[in-house]
């Protein structure tokens, strides 16, 4: 039901799905908002992981679970 739903309020373009949040109470999902990357963030991350040349300046700039990622990442791919 939850799937077909979000189906329909994309084809009526009232989301572009930069948050979603799925949660039983109202404070779990304002919680959530800060555990989300989000698209643009998330275009960094790819790029990066791509070897595609991104500024430190956009590393530094990422939200704290964009950036956690990224850190965890980069440390694994040291320590292969």
């Amino acid at each position: 039901m939850v799937q077909i739903t979000l189906k329909k309020v994309e084809d009526l373009k009232l989301t572009d799905f930069n948050h979603v949040a799925i949660d039983g109470t109202i404070k779990k999902a304002y919680d959530s908002n800060n555990n989300v990357i989000i698209k643009k963030e998330t275009q960094i991350l790819l790029d990066y992981f791509s070897g595609v040349q991104v500024s430190q300046e956009k590393l530094d700039k990422l939200h704290k679970p964009a950036k956690k990622y990224w850190k965890i990442k980069t440390w694994m791919s040291k320590i292969k």
